[in-house]
């Protein structure tokens, strides 16, 4: 059986366009949520799974017909505070890493499979940053784009990055920070 988009939630819009402008609900990500990502117009276009009755953190990303796109889970068996996230084969798409060092508490180091390292540039604790790969952005998440209270938006370069992907790096590095 399947799991279906949250019930307490209207009917997700089947034929909205992803975009590539996304608003997130910031300090949703306890274990068991489930919530939406919408675009700039406001339409749901991606379905965020929280799993409670996994041991440490995982988060389903999921396209409107519940189809599971990548899974975000917390490594617990490593020395430094690292998610995975995995693509619909199972491997590993990408890894987030918090920095070792107390200063560097807001550095992450991120590796996407088939396009390397990328690095974070900005104010992450205040949701105004920019992921880049060689120095050109791939993402930029601002508190500005929304006047919704509690969101940030992540605007995705096109043609780079998976707009789906993007937006679970995003939401990883929010859980590794705590801000949940």
């Amino acid at each position: 059986m399947s799991a279906q988009p949250p019930t307490n939630q209207p009917n997700p819009t089947p034929d909205a366009s992803p975009g590539n402008r996304f608003m997130v609900r910031a300090q949703l990500f306890a274990l068991g949520d489930d919530f939406f990502v919408e675009n700039e117009n406001g339409a749901r276009v991606y379905w965020i799974d929280g799993k409670a009755l996994s041991v440490g953190k995982t988060l389903l990303f999921k396209d409107l017909q519940g189809q599971v796109k990548y899974r975000l889970e917390q490594n617990l068996l490593r020395a430094r505070k690292t998610m995975t996230v995995y693509n619909t084969e199972g491997s590993a798409a990408a890894t987030i890493q918090k920095g070792l060092l107390r200063l560097l508490s807001s550095h992450f180091t991120i590796e996407v499979r088939g396009i390397g390292a990328l690095e974070t540039h900005g104010d992450l604790l205040r949701h105004e940053y920019t992921l880049t790969h060689n120095g050109k952005p791939v993402a930029q998440i601002s508190q500005q784009w929304f006047r919704v209270q509690n969101t940030y938006g992540v605007q995705v370069t096109p043609g780079v990055l998976d707009p789906l992907l993007a937006l679970a790096l995003c939401i990883g590095i929010e859980v590794l920070q705590g801000i949940h």
